[in-house]
């Protein structure tokens, strides 16, 4: 009698534990795709042109300014 009830309480902690894992690796394994996405568009933005200053011509050349 005894080792039953002792058998049914490990069995629901073992349970128990085993949805918080499955629970906390779903919560992982949404963070990661949120950074995926967060990387892709960080990719997509480094990729993106930037306004480049405009560049000097000849006549800003030291050569022509003597």
């Amino acid at each position: 009698m005894v080792a039953a009830a002792l058998g049914a309480m490990l069995m629901a902690a073992f349970i128990n534990t085993l949805q918080e894992n499955v629970r906390q690796g779903e919560q992982l394994r949404q963070a990661q795709r949120a950074g995926n996405v967060r990387h892709a568009i960080g990719m997509a933005a480094n990729m993106a042109p930037r306004n480049q200053s405009p560049q000097l011509g000849t006549s800003m050349s030291p050569t022509f300014q003597r």
